[in-house]
């Protein structure tokens, strides 16, 4: 048996054509409609050497960019296919292959090998550069309510929402406290807002987020 790879796609006729295509090649799948679940599958000892995911799952669900960030959070070495068209390449620079639709298992077969073995993991061009659009914003959530010790100290083991514009981290704020759950910090590379301050900013912005979040 091959290296370990994790499929992660929504679509289920998607994933399973993926996941043939790479067992055929000789490789151990696993597969997952969700990626939160793919991600807490990385805390099992076994190593991953590759993760196949889309990029949208959905309103509410961790996308395969956040995915792959987290991802290497737990394994640094983990290597990632992203099936997902081309207008994605931007947000999957330097994070691994992408392969625009339609999906072809072959393809991406040859994408998980041309990453296991150190080959160019972003080999669409985007205007001739190389270029990477880091996700910025970290929005931090809890599904119950902490006091601001008990958040703090819980952080840690938080995983974050990830989003490259701030309106789409505030949407998505917006949407979490409307369903029961909590909004504690939208974290950005220069500044920090708390539960008050996404509060504040949800009423005054309310038209302008109508839209966000998009889903990436």
């Amino acid at each position: 048996m091959g290296a370990r790879i994790f499929v992660a796609h929504s679509e289920l006729d998607s994933l399973q054509r993926i996941a043939a295509a790479l067992k055929q090649a000789s490789y151990e799948v696993a597969e997952f409609t969700d990626p939160m679940k793919a991600l807490l599958a990385l805390e099992r000892p076994d190593p991953i050497a590759a993760i196949v995911t889309r990029i949208n799952f959905g309103h509410g669900m961790l996308n395969g960019v956040a995915l792959a960030r987290l991802a290497r959070n737990r394994q640094p070495d983990i290597k990632f296919v992203f099936a997902a068209s081309p207008e994605y390449w931007p947000h999957t620079a330097g994070l691994g292959a992408l392969v625009p639709p339609p999906i072809v298992g072959a393809a991406i077969v040859d994408a998980v090998e041309r990453v296991l073995t150190g080959a160019n993991e972003s080999p669409l061009p985007l205007n001739g550069h190389n270029l990477s659009f880091p996700l910025s914003y970290r929005l931090f959530y809890t599904d119950v309510w902490l006091t601001e010790a008990q958040y703090r100290s819980t952080k840690p083991a938080l995983i974050a929402i990830e989003y490259s514009e701030f309106d789409d981290a505030l949407g998505m704020a917006r949407d979490i406290n409307a369903s029961g759950r909590f909004a504690w910090e939208i974290e950005g590379d220069v500044r920090v807002i708390g539960p008050s301050q996404i509060a504040r900013r949800i009423r005054e912005r309310a038209d302008e987020l109508k839209g966000h979040p998009k889903v990436y």
